[in-house]
């Protein structure tokens, strides 16, 4: 049986079909993500994150484990009237382990961006 004008149509459609489907799932998250490129060389500290990390017993390992759960980020116990409940205990510990795993003289506090 003969081939139409509109068969070569459909069978042109449908093997193109697939990546514009990916091309329309992908593009959008993908451009979201460029906004955030420049932070990925971007070295300083936010505000005072730097107060917070080399002030803070927690942050720099000097704390049993429980004590990281108890206080929030800026070292203050969660139960005290002086918090700001800013719980974030991986990025706490992120900071402790980078103090543990480093040697004193090779530590420098790395942002944490998340």
């Amino acid at each position: 049986m003969p081939s139409s004008a509109a068969d070569d149509d459909e069978g042109r459609s449908s093997v193109g079909r697939p990546l514009v489907d990916a091309l329309l799932l992908w593009l959008p998250p993908l451009l979201c993500a460029c906004v955030y490129l420049p932070s990925i060389q971007y070295s300083e500290w936010y505000i005072d994150e730097l107060f917070a990390v080399l002030r803070n017993e927690d942050a720099r390992g000097e704390t049993p484990l429980q004590q990281v759960f108890a206080n929030d980020f800026w070292g203050n116990s969660l139960r005290s009237g002086w918090t700001h409940k800013s719980f974030r205990p991986l990025s706490v510990l992120s900071f402790a382990w980078q103090f543990r795993l480093l040697e004193p003289g090779l530590f420098r506090p790395q942002p944490l961006r998340a």
